[in-house]
């Protein structure tokens, strides 16, 4: 990674997006400080700022799917734990208890499938 300018009018905007709004995770900053989240990430940015003890990562947010989303800070400060990844036998019962797949019968599933495919006909008419 190359020298990144700290007084550049993006990393200002990013700590002046922090400093007014708290808070953010990456998605928020780039939208609010007009930064493309690859400059964020790839462009190491944020990592730079966290090198320089202007940022840190306060907190991690889960996500529907995926790794748990990073949440910047404004100033130095030590950075929260990384949550570990759910387990399969987490992920399905996160899955039944949204659902309501257990509440709903053996059948649930049977009936979801069997109304998939009767819509399906119903759109191309056959």
């Amino acid at each position: 990674m190359g020298t990144l300018n700290v007084d550049s009018p993006s990393m200002r905007r990013i700590l002046s997006v922090l400093e007014k709004h708290g808070d953010l995770d990456a998605e928020d900053i780039a939208l609010e400080a007009h930064v493309s989240q690859n400059s964020l990430s790839s462009g190491g940015y944020l990592r730079y700022l966290i090198l320089q003890g202007k940022i840190h990562i306060a907190a991690y947010r889960r996500n529907f799917v995926g790794s748990a989303s990073p949440i910047y800070r404004l100033g130095p400060g030590k950075p929260a734990k990384k949550p570990r990844a759910y387990t399969d036998a987490e992920k399905s019962k996160r899955w039944r208890m949204r659902t309501g797949y257990r509440s709903k019968g053996k059948g649930f599933l049977v009936g979801v499938v069997l109304n998939a495919i009767a819509d399906g006909a119903r759109k191309t008419g056959k």
